[in-house]
């Protein structure tokens, strides 16, 4: 029954995106543009707040934030948390241990008002990932504006959300607007299940995502197209910097892109060093003013094997000081990770294996084979991308996977462990256009029809991934 199921929602999916593909000859990428509201709402029903792995973190993360918003403190004198005294947002932590009774869960906690009772402030505890704060800015100001109409604790969730989907939709239009090359490939990853799956969630990785894609295109418009740079793209680039450095280390192989740029657009080879050496600069003092505590506490262990730094496994892990003493050993696990998780990361990357779900319908491989055709050569692209682009596409791929390995070596694995632990392909979608560009031809030319065609195969597998999930949920028994 559920394969018949799943079957169906994908053949009814395959005819609507037919039907405006060729049908109605509708622009390809207005539909895929559209698709990406169409089915992150979808996903927002479906994945009710809680079962995305990490979200209630985001969720009381974001509710900081808000507090800002309204003069309230970031924390307490404690560390604690102030919320009005009707949200409960330990609650979201049960909708994700319970998957198949998630969808209870949540009319049993339902109100879309809060009484004047519930707008009394309290403080409880509350988790605090330490990140840039353009990461939950849509989420936190989706929180604000509920509290403002007090709405209740899942109408304010969910509000939340829809705000970190609008901005990822409109980071991904103004790519798509700027790029001077690869428009549908562009589109064609931003449109993929697991950009849709994280898309409507309050996970930091969603602001991060579409930042990722604006500024790739925004460094491409700036190498083939801009005649000469002036002090706004300085501000520009400066900006990039300063939003995506503090989130993940994979952002800094992104900034590859600006020494590419012809010293001749900078009127001297001194002023293109300049303008490297400041957003660097930037994007590394971003970085340590919000992560100074970890580097603080990273090399404090630099001298030593193993330390007991994870304070809530009470495991001993990795340290700078292990991996520094023993490059041998370090580099062997690195290539045991490579050689027994390659599938998953890849798998993980497109939208498969959530951490949680694992479909049984492996479309992959179609995903992969989409992408690396809507690499090729548009004949509305009059650009032809050099070798040295594609050089540093493949490049910046490899440094972000192992910078997020060496990362989670440290931070994550216990001690002991031969293969990296909490190493996710979603951590490298950020760079994936990038790598993909590395992969087109000039040889091969792809053709309206073909374009088309692309498309549906993206739009019906999301319409598989969609049903696949729903599914899942409803069977999937309570982990306790």
């Amino acid at each position: 029954m559920r394969t018949a199921i799943i079957i169906f929602a994908t053949g009814l999916t395959f005819l609507i995106a037919w039907l405006f593909l060729f049908k109605w000859k509708k622009p390809i990428q207005t539909i895929l543009l559209g698709a990406v509201l169409v089915f992150g709402l979808l996903f927002n029903v479906i994945l009710v707040p809680g079962i995305i792995p990490d979200e209630p973190a985001h969720i009381e993360t974001a509710y900081r934030y808000s507090n800002l918003m309204l003069f309230l403190p970031y924390s307490t004198e404690d560390g604690g948390l102030l919320v009005r005294q009707g949200d409960d947002l330990n609650e979201f932590r049960l909708f994700g241990d319970s998957y198949s009774e998630s969808y209870q869960n949540l009319e049993e906690h339902f109100a879309f008002f809060c009484t004047g009772e519930d707008t009394a402030l309290v403080e409880t505890t509350g988790r605090d990932v330490r990140t840039g704060f353009i990461a939950y800015l849509p989420g936190a100001i989706g929180f604000t504006i509920a509290r403002l109409l007090h709405l209740g604790t899942i109408p304010m969730v969910y509000l939340g959300r829809l705000c970190n989907l609008l901005f990822y939709f409109l980071c991904l239009y103004w790519a798509l607007r700027i790029t001077p090359v690869k428009k549908n490939l562009f589109a064609l990853i931003g449109i993929l299940p697991m950009g849709m799956q994280l898309a409507c969630s309050l996970s930091y990785d969603v602001p991060m995502l579409g930042l990722s894609f604006l500024f790739i295109s925004y460094g491409l418009r700036l190498i083939y197209v801009v005649p000469k740079l002036v002090w706004k793209d300085w501000v520009i680039c400066g900006a990039f910097a300063l939003l995506l450095a503090p989130c993940k280390l994979i952002f800094f192989p992104l900034m590859l892109l600006l020494f590419l740029i012809s010293h001749q657009k900078f009127g001297s080879k001194l002023q293109k060093a300049a303008f490297l050496l400041a957003v660097f600069l930037a994007a590394l003092l971003s970085f340590a003013l919000s992560n100074l505590d970890s580097i603080t506490m990273y090399f404090k262990d630099l001298g030593v094997d193993k330390s007991s730094t994870d304070n809530q496994r009470y495991q001993e892990l990795y340290t700078l000081g292990w991996i520094v003493g023993h490059p041998k050993e370090t580099v062997q696990i690195f290539l045991h990770t490579i050689r027994q998780d390659f599938d998953f990361f890849w798998k993980n990357m497109l939208g498969g294996r959530l951490s949680v779900f694992d479909p049984i319908i492996d479309w992959h491989v179609i995903l992969l084979v989409a992408l690396v055709f809507a690499a090729q050569k548009d004949p509305a692209d009059t650009i032809r991308l050099s070798a040295s682009t594609k050089a540093v596409g493949v490049f910046g791929f490899v440094i972000a996977l192992l910078s997020v390995m060496l990362m989670m070596l440290f931070m994550y694995t216990p001690f002991g462990r031969e293969v990296i632990e909490g190493v996710q392909g979603r951590y490298l979608l950020p760079i994936l256009p990038v790598f993909m560009l590395a992969l087109s031809s000039e040889e091969i030319c792809l053709t309206e029809v073909a374009k088309r065609w692309l498309g549906v195969i993206v739009i019906t597998i999301n319409g598989a991934a969609v049903v696949e999930i729903w599914q899942w949920i409803l069977q999937k028994p309570p982990l306790f």
